[in-house]
């Protein structure tokens, strides 16, 4: 039989057979959906074989029942895994649909390690994607195109959406799991048909017999938009369900570190017994100046943006040598100990690195009482065939050998031991403003399959929990005043941290869905701007722009930008923006960009970090703001080097200014808002209207 799913602008025929069930067709806003499973399962023998199962295989029944307005098909007895049942709820709404699963398992001779969640495999002649790739990335023109897009969240992949839209409509997919467990997203494009597969990892994974509900729910929502439009869908899951939000505002977090405007980051210069290890990707800066350049520098800089408070994010302050001999810290290098204190005295807050994820395997060689070999292979994480992972990294132990680092698994005690410990000494042993525990919102979520954890094996959310669990137990007895920041911005762990470090928001066709969801939830701080970008002005001043427009703290650059008179001319105003802007940023939601065009050619750098591809903008990017008073802040920045004449175009009702009292730039037709105005070189606009 075939069961047809509808709801407004929205259906999906299934045919349901007695052995076998399937998605025939259906449409979604301007989008086909083509033939293809209901889900797609990874099961695992006993024996160590491994077999893909979907709804299509044969079962031996597979029921149909509705209730309370959901759908409930029962798929029971596989022809492989004789014991397994698979249960799949649905219920239209939204102009889509809210699927659920639970895996049922009887089975002594198998475990499932994996199971889908239920996605469309759509269709339309031509739309963009997005990808929640960092602060979210828009791949333009991807219907055209042979692509393939793969990460584990949290991680790389920060949020639990995708979408996919064109002029006419477009579809959010979101996994709208409150829990954040770990998931595989793989978005691909073929012959103009997209397929997201979002893989949930088994709880118990590897176990024979393991049952459980797939967290969360997969909504598929058509919309008229674009990738701000899909943001706002997800906003609405996570304002009203999310675990991991904090109380907006952030009144956890001290006032002077919400108002910091800049920050700078650089490393203290090595000692003898360091050798060579040194952070590369901040190369170019204390190796190539004077001894002392690593706190005169910044002390110099704050003076020339008018003596604002700053922040600086200070690496290799410890004796040990960089990415080795972790986690073991302290004691920190005598100039650390005492030209901080100048910083302090000046207003410029020190935040120290550490790594707070990952030990390196062969600290035992340094004569550490407590070592991996002894303890922290313990808390390594296990893949599914019992392998240690690990990563390699350049920097040279005493031995000769690379850098090792293990990362730890969240659920390992004595690792939260160890980071609370160091965090405790360091706050009452060194002069600083707080730590940056490096990697917790970046590193890639493993299922572990580790059996001496204390966490079901393969999936869940004990990633989460358990980092989580291990930062609350560092702020229960937080110094007074201190800051913490981590890398990255991986969505559930910002209740544990005042900042997150933005430096990878780099890469092309980016756009701000993760600002537009969580300003004001916490605070984003800077880009990198250094590395192969280091002589890149117009990166500098794009990177910079977007910061100030979508409401992150400026910078993460190097102090010797105080040297470069176009540098230092164009962040002076930026700063000063911001500090006037700080309350909007703290408290206001970002609205849609406005459109921007100029009178000058379009401005094109290569991308930064890694990223291949260039950077393509405007001559003046811009960004909107709704207060909580109601008012609407507009801001403008010129990143080309000349006067540059600009138009901006956005719908008045949507920025709550129809019937109001506008700037004489501003002219309205229907719906329609037009502002033309000019801005000088390094120049930068603000309108608020009441």
């Amino acid at each position: 039989m075939i069961k047809r799913l509808e709801e407004k602008d929205f259906f999906v025929d299934l045919f349901v057979g007695e052995h076998s069930a399937s998605i025939t067709g259906g449409k979604i806003g301007g989008f086909e959906i083509l033939p293809s499973h209901i889900f797609l399962a990874e099961i695992k023998n006993i024996s160590g074989g491994v077999c893909v199962i979907t709804s299509c295989d044969k079962w031996e029944s597979i029921e149909l029942a509705e209730c309370d307005g959901q759908t409930i098909l029962a798929f029971t007895g596989h022809s492989v895994a004789h014991g397994l049942s698979v249960f799949v709820t649905v219920k239209c709404e939204k102009s889509g649909a809210v699927w659920r699963v639970r895996v049922e398992n009887a089975c002594e001779q198998w475990s499932v390690m994996s199971i889908n969640y239920p996605t469309p495999l759509l269709k339309s002649t031509e739309y963009d994607l997005f990808i929640p790739r960092f602060g979210g990335r828009c791949v333009s023109g991807v219907s055209k195109q042979s692509y393939k897009y793969s990460n584990d969240y949290p991680g790389t992949i920060t949020m639990q959406y995708f979408a996919v839209y064109n002029k006419e409509s477009g579809v959010y997919l979101g996994a709208e799991d409150e829990q954040a467990s770990i998931k595989n997203f793989c978005a691909t494009v073929e012959n103009g048909a997209f397929a997201l597969n979002v893989k949930y990892y088994g709880i118990d994974a590897s176990k024979m017999g393991n049952s459980f509900n797939v967290s969360g729910q997969m909504r598929w929502q058509g919309y008229f938009g674009n990738w701000y439009d899909a943001a706002m869908i997800y906003a609405d899951f996570v304002y009203k369900k999310a675990s991991w939000l904090p109380v907006k505002g952030r009144p956890d977090t001290e006032e002077k570190f919400k108002k910091i405007p800049f920050w700078v980051s650089d490393y203290i210069p090595n000692i003898p017994s360091q050798g060579n290890n040194k952070p590369m990707l901040l190369s170019a800066g204390s190796d190539i100046y004077e001894p002392e350049y690593w706190y005169k520098a910044p002390l110099a800089l704050q003076k020339e943006l008018g003596g604002v408070p700053i922040a600086y994010h200070v690496y290799n302050w410890h004796t040990n040598p960089f990415n080795i001999e972790y986690p073991h810290f302290l004691p920190a290098k005598e100039v650390f100990l005492e030209n901080a204190p100048r910083l302090r005295e000046s207003g410029i807050s020190v935040i120290p690195y550490i790594n707070a994820v990952s030990w390196e395997s062969r600290d035992g060689e340094m004569g550490h009482e407590i070592s991996f070999a002894n303890t922290g292979v313990d808390g390594a994480v296990l893949d599914e065939k019992g392998e240690m992972v690990y990563a390699n990294y350049p920097q040279m132990t005493k031995s000769g050998h690379n850098s090792h680092l293990v990362p730890m698994c969240p659920s390992f005690k004595k690792w939260h031991e160890i980071i609370i410990k160091l965090a405790r000494e360091m706050e009452s042993t060194l002069p600083i403003d707080g730590i940056y525990f490096d990697e917790i919102a970046a590193h890639p979520a493993h299922p572990c399959y580790n059996p001496k954890h204390n966490h079901p094996l393969g999936g869940g959310s004990y990633w989460v929990e358990g980092d989580n669990e291990m930062m609350q137990s560092v702020i229960k007895e937080k110094g007074k005043g201190m800051y913490y920041l981590t890398e990255s911005c991986a969505e559930p762990y910002m209740k544990s941290f005042d900042g997150y470090l933005t430096w990878n928001w780099v890469y092309p066709e980016d756009v701000p869905a993760f600002a537009a969801i969580y300003a004001g939830y916490v605070q984003m701080v800077g880009r990198v701007t250094d590395g192969k970008k280091k002589d890149d002005l117009s990166f500098f001043k794009y990177c910079n722009a977007l910061s100030l427009v979508y409401g992150q703290q400026l910078g993460w650059c190097k102090a010797d930008i105080i040297w470069r008179p176009q540098w230092l001319d164009f962040i002076k105003n930026a700063v000063r923006t911001r500090v006037e802007l700080t309350e909007v940023f703290n408290s206001a939601r970002m609205l849609r960009p406005p459109l921007v065009t100029t009178n000058l050619p379009q401005i094109v750098t290569e991308a930064g970090l890694d990223n291949k591809g260039n950077i393509v903008s405007e001559a003046v990017v811009a960004g909107a703001w709704k207060c909580a008073d109601g008012d609407t802040v507009i801001i403008t920045v010129n990143i080309a080097n000349e006067k540059v004449d600009f138009t901006l175009s956005f719908n008045s009702d949507e920025y709550g200014i129809g019937g109001k009292p506008l700037p004489k730039e501003f002219s309205l037709s229907g719906d329609t808002c037009t502002v033309k105005s000019t801005l000088q070189n390094n120049g930068i606009g603000v309108w608020r209207i009441k």
